[in-house]
C-alpha cells in the first residue's frame, strides 16, 4: 500500500503508437481530465513523434518521446526518464507498450503496474501470446475498453479473471456543427455515407468497398466517405477504381476533428472485422447518426440492432448492402435510430462515466480509498 499523505498521484502512460488511433484519442481526453483533476500526468511514447505527440503537447500534457527502433541509446533515455519520474502508477496502452512497460517497472521497482488490452487483437502471432503470458505476471492488473477483450485474455490464460477489469470508452456528448454537403462535392439532394477508421485490414473497408458497389447499383447518387489514413490506401484506391465507383468514394485522410464530416452524412458505417469498444462508433452515435456496424467486439453490447442501430454480419459486403439500401429509403427509421443512439451514449458511454471508473480504479490499486477534488491522494 502506498501512503503519499496529500501527494499528488504521480500518473505516467507508456504508449507504442507515434499516430492518432481511438485508443489513443481516449487516453488523451483521459489524460486531460485527470490533470483537470489534480492528478500528476506523463506521458511516454517510445515509436517517434507524430501527430499523437504534437496533439498531446497541444492539450498541455507533458510528453517525453523517444524512439526504440532507433537502438540502445533511446532505449536508455526512456529507462533513465521513467526513472526520475518514478510514478506511482505505470499505466501501458497497446502490446509493445505492454510488453516494455511490465519489464521497466519490475526493474525500477514501481507500485504499481496496469496494462491494457484494446481490442481482441486476431492479428497476434503465437509468440506474441506467449511474450504476453510470460511478462504478464510483472503487472497489477490489466484493464480492457470491452468484454470481448477480456474474454479473450482469460481464454489465452494471460491472468487470472480477477486481475482482469472492464471500463468501457467514454467521450463528452457535444454539439457539433456538420460540414456543408458542398464542402463534400454532394449536391443538396445527395446522401452521404460516412466510416471514420485507419486504413488497415481490421477495419473492413475492402469489405465497405463491395457493399457500395452493390448499394451504388440501385442508388447512383450516394456518396461513400472514408475518413482516415493508413497502409491500405494505394490499395483500397485501386479497388474503388477496379469497382468503377472511384468517382462516388471519397478519400480524406487524417482529419483531426472528423465529427464534423460525420455530423453532416446521413448514415454512419463501421464495417470492422475486429474490434473492442470502439470510438469512432460511439462520437457517431453521440452525434445522433443511424448507425451500421458489424457484430465484433463489444458493438452487439453497444448497439441493439433495430432499436439504436444495426447490425450486421463481419465480412459479408451483401449483407451490408442490404442494412444500407434499408436506412437510405426509411428517412423515418434513420431518425428513430439517431435519436435512440444519442440516448444510448449519453445514458452509459459519457466521459464523466469513464473518468471516475478510472479514478476510482488507480485508487484501488494503490490501496487507497479514493482521491479528493483536486486529485490528492487521500487514505
Amino acid at each position: 500500500m502506498v501512503d503519499k499523505g496529500v501527494n499528488k498521484i504521480k500518473l505516467a502512460y507508456l504508449i507504442s503508437s507515434a499516430e492518432i488511433g481511438g485508443a489513443e484519442k481516449m487516453f488523451l481526453v483521459l489524460g486531460q481530465s485527470l490533470q483537470k483533476k489534480g492528478f500528476d500526468v506523463r506521458f511516454f511514447l517510445i515509436r517517434g513523434k507524430g501527430k499523437f505527440s504534437r496533439e498531446l503537447r497541444q492539450a498541455g500534457l507533458e510528453t517525453e518521446v523517444t524512439d526504440f527502433r532507433k537502438g540502445i541509446g533511446e532505449t536508455s533515455r526512456f529507462f533513465k526518464s521513467m526513472a526520475v519520474y518514478k510514478p506511482d502508477i505505470l499505466h501501458t496502452v497497446l502490446f509493445w507498450a505492454n510488453i516494455i512497460g511490465r519489464v521497466t517497472g519490475r526493474i525500477l521497482k514501481l507500485p504499481v503496474i496496469i496494462c491494457s488490452q484494446r481490442s481482441t487483437d486476431p492479428w497476434r502471432k503465437w509468440y506474441h501470446w506467449l511474450l504476453d503470458r510470460l511478462t504478464a505476471y510483472y503487472c497489477h492488473a490489466i484493464v480492457s475498453n470491452s468484454y470481448a477483450g477480456k474474454k479473450v485474455l482469460e481464454k489465452k490464460g494471460i491472468l487470472p479473471q480477477e486481475g482482469i477489469y472492464v471500463i468501457p470508452n467514454g467521450l463528452e456528448v457535444r454539439q457539433v456543427k456538420p460540414w456543408s454537403k458542398g464542402s463534400l462535392g454532394l449536391e443538396p439532394e445527395e446522401m452521404a455515407i460516412v466510416t471514420v477508421g485507419n486504413l488497415r485490414p481490421a477495419k473492413g473497408h475492402s469489405f465497405l468497398l463491395l457493399a457500395a458497389a452493390e448499394v451504388l447499383k440501385q442508388r447512383p447518387q450516394v456518396k461513400f466517405i472514408i475518413v482516415g489514413e493508413g497502409p491500405l490506401e494505394k490499395e483500397l484506391k485501386k479497388q474503388a477504381v477496379d469497382l468503377n465507383i472511384a468517382t462516388r468514394v471519397q478519400f480524406m485522410g487524417f482529419q483531426k476533428e472528423p465529427s464534423g464530416i460525420v455530423a453532416a452524412g446521413e448514415i454512419f458505417v463501421l464495417p470492422s472485422l475486429w474490434e473492442g469498444c470502439p470510438v469512432a462508433l460511439l462520437e457517431a452515435m453521440s452525434l445522433g447518426k443511424p448507425c451500421v456496424a458489424t457484430s465484433v467486439g463489444d458493438i452487439p453490447m453497444i448497439i441493439k440492432s433495430g432499436v439504436d442501430g444495426l447490425l450486421v454480419a463481419p465480412g459479408k459486403p451483401g449483407e451490408l448492402a442490404r442494412a444500407l439500401l434499408e436506412l437510405l429509403d426509411d428517412e423515418k427509421m434513420r431518425q428513430n435510430l439517431g435519436k435512440q443512439a444519442y440516448r444510448k451514449i449519453k445514458d452509459f458511454y459519457s466521459l464523466e462515466k469513464m473518468v471516475d471508473s478510472y479514478v476510482k480504479f488507480y485508487c484501488s490499486c494503490l490501496g487507497l480509498h479514493q482521491a479528493d477534488s483536486e486529485g490528492k491522494i487521500i487514505n
